[in-house]
């Protein structure tokens, strides 16, 4: 999952002592998959508040989805749940 990914990530062993100054660019290009993989992160117990920066650069794939409508309220729901919860930037790429 996203989620273990990113803890794997910030518990290597050379970046413990500098948590604090660590920053984590995530790049996502998955072909319309970025709506429920980020929605798991939110749903996750993942805490990553010892990260200097966390920022997402997603190519959202809202042509995959009849619903329009829907689909984008999604991606407006994640990115807002994911500044809240992690001060994520999140960088729409095209």
């Amino acid at each position: 999952s996203i989620s273990s990914l990113i803890a794997e990530l910030i518990n290597i062993d050379k970046f413990q002592e500098k948590k604090s100054e660590l920053d984590l660019l995530v790049k996502m290009d998955i072909e319309g998959a970025e709506y429920d993989v980020l929605e798991s992160l939110v749903n996750s117990d993942l805490k990553i508040s010892d990260l200097k920066t966390l920022t997402f650069l997603i190519e959202w794939h809202p042509s995959y989805f009849e619903d329009k409508d829907l689909i984008m309220s999604r991606k407006k729901l994640i990115k807002q749940n994911l500044t809240n919860k992690y001060s994520a930037k999140i960088l729409d790429w095209h």
